[in-house]
């Protein structure tokens, strides 16, 4: 948002520091007010109007990275421009843990050289495993074919 745009809504400001409730525990700007999926809504969500109203509009292509993981919190200081995907591995969730992740589930280190990525989804894979998994799947479908061909010769 734009400074020509907040001077339209200057009663925002007010808005948004009416909403807020401060915890000295964390110093979280916590929002007492609508939320969608834990994010405060005030026409916008409340942490980038805070952002924009107290430092200014993050870099394009940027969004908002809460450093407290509190989504509720509307604390410039607490907030940092980030890319979506450095935003997103800083998560507790699953895609995150994954591309943090050091070793297959087999203990076999991913390194550059035994980690797999499929091109089409960048899913990461240990190539160990894989192989693994590969001659396994291609024996069973060779017994398969043999067990096949004996009931047919049978």
């Amino acid at each position: 948002m734009t400074s020509s745009k907040l001077g339209k809504f200057g009663s925002l400001r007010k808005r948004l520091l009416a909403g807020i409730e401060k915890d000295p525990a964390t110093d979280c700007w916590n929002w007492q007010g609508t939320k969608v999926m834990g994010y405060g809504t005030l026409m916008v969500r409340t942490h980038r109007l805070a952002y924009e109203l107290f430092v200014g509009e993050p870099p394009d292509g940027r969004v908002l990275d809460h450093m407290c993981d509190n989504p509720s919190c509307c604390n410039p200081d607490h907030l940092r421009p980030a890319t979506v995907r450095e935003n997103s591995l800083r998560g507790d969730h699953l895609f995150a843990r994954r591309a943090r992740q050091t070793h297959c589930l087999h203990g076999h280190e991913m390194t550059a050289g035994n980690t797999y990525i499929t091109p089409s989804t960048g899913r990461r894979q240990c190539r160990m495993c894989r192989r693994l998994r590969n001659r396994i799947a291609s024996r069973e479908r060779t017994l398969r074919k043999q067990a096949a061909r004996k009931t047919l010769v049978n």
